[in-house]
């Protein structure tokens, strides 16, 4: 059965439609041979487009983050962490949808040398000034934090040591962190650690930083759309570990990403269902897509370009499995048997190994558009005309 959840997404207080869409099969962005069609085309350079989720962010009650439905919310600014932290924990707005737009660089050592925990419902963080970012410290949702965006934010440079060490973390290990929409973010570490690290070896490079975006145990209806991913030797984990008791069920989208100059894990998904669709991935040395433990994906209308075993299965006693449709492959290396039960990875991106379609309907763009229209579309300056900003004096 397919599921097709019209739902308001929102990180402003003017509606936006997050509905399943669909277009004329016989044009270009048409709708994919899995998904079903109804309703009117969205042009694909438009903010309507832009501000509307698709995938799994969509199910159950859909992600509105801090917008207004009806009922009222509340819309903040923020300079530092601390104050982030504050209006999370403020009995003031914890009766509504809360917004907070940033409005200046968050640092560790304004965030009180501590990540900046979401524990709540119902709420958006949204980048409003050209400085709006995040650097050395990372976003990380917990104790079931749900209907959580985070939008058109530079987010960058967080080490291992500035616990959890990832620039978004999920983690579901003491409450299911669910519907959250991850979009127009750039995000990126390098794979170099600075001086400072006195690194003499690749290792100490290598783990230097960890995770663009990754998740944990419990994590359910997640989309990640339209973010430029770079620079990055540990890119997007999704599951711990191989124990079974990671075996919960988690389903992320990732659709429109540009993922560049990195190493692996784009993403590394144990157990659970994932979706891929028109991400481009250029210059990847060690391995793309890595499903494993029994994961299953649907990977359709994506581009890989200068990819070494753009989707694979290594690293643990089990596979995992894709169902493949529409992929450009180019000057992609996938060769020698891979460190994992179930043979070759020669080859292995060509051909579906499962057959699996999420439950939701969705719109894509055929592979041979992706590339051109994720550079143009994908990180950030892409919402500037989408967004309408209240001025900071109206929310501060």
């Amino acid at each position: 059965m397919t599921f097709k959840k019209c739902v308001l997404v929102a990180a402003i207080s003017a509606a936006l439609t997050a509905c399943g869409s669909s277009s004329d099969p016989d044009q270009p962005g048409s709708l994919n041979s899995s998904s079903s069609s109804s309703g009117d085309e969205i042009a694909w350079d438009s903010c309507e487009r832009f501000n509307t989720a698709q995938g799994f962010a969509t199910l159950g009650d859909g992600t509105t983050g801090g917008a207004d439905l009806g009922s009222g919310n509340h819309e903040v600014g923020a300079t530092t962490g601390a104050e982030i932290v504050a209006l999370l924990a403020s009995d003031e707005y914890a009766d509504q949808p809360l917004t907070i737009y940033i409005d200046d660089l968050i640092t560790w050592e304004n965030s009180d040398n501590s990540s900046v925990k979401i524990t709540r419902n119902n709420v958006s963080l949204i980048g409003r000034s050209e400085n709006a970012g995040f650097e050395g410290v990372g976003i990380e949702l917990r104790e079931g934090a749900s209907n959580v965006i985070i939008r058109n934010l530079e987010l960058r440079l967080v080490p291992q040591s500035h616990s959890p060490g990832d620039l978004i973390s999920l983690d579901g290990r003491n409450g299911a962190i669910s519907n959250v929409w991850i979009d127009h973010n750039e995000m990126y570490n390098s794979r170099t650690a600075p001086d400072s690290a006195n690194c003499s070896d690749e290792d100490c490079h290598k783990d230097y930083y960890d995770e663009l975006v990754s998740g944990r145990s419990e994590v359910h209806n997640v989309t990640i759309s339209y973010n430029y991913m770079h620079d990055s030797w540990k890119t997007s984990l999704w599951g711990s570990s191989d124990d079974a008791a990671e075996d919960v069920g988690r389903n992320i989208t990732f659709n429109h990403n540009l993922w560049e100059n990195t190493n692996s894990r784009l993403p590394l998904f144990r157990y659970g269902e994932a979706h891929l669709f028109n991400n481009y991935f250029v210059d990847v040395d060690g391995s793309a897509i890595n499903m494993r433990m029994g994961a299953e994906a649907r990977v359709d209308g994506n581009v890989f370009e200068n990819v070494s075993h753009p989707i694979t299965s290594q690293f643990s006693s089990e596979r995992g499995y894709w169902d493949v449709e529409d992929n450009i492959f180019n000057n992609v290396s996938a060769e020698g048997d891979c460190p994992t039960t179930g043979g070759e990875c020669k080859g292995a991106h060509e051909e579906s190994t499962t057959a699996y379609t999420p439950g939701y309907t969705y719109d894509r763009l055929p592979a041979s558009e992706v590339k051109d229209y994720v550079t143009t579309y994908a990180g950030l300056g892409v919402l500037d005309d989408c967004l309408d900003l209240p001025p900071v004096s109206e929310s501060r």
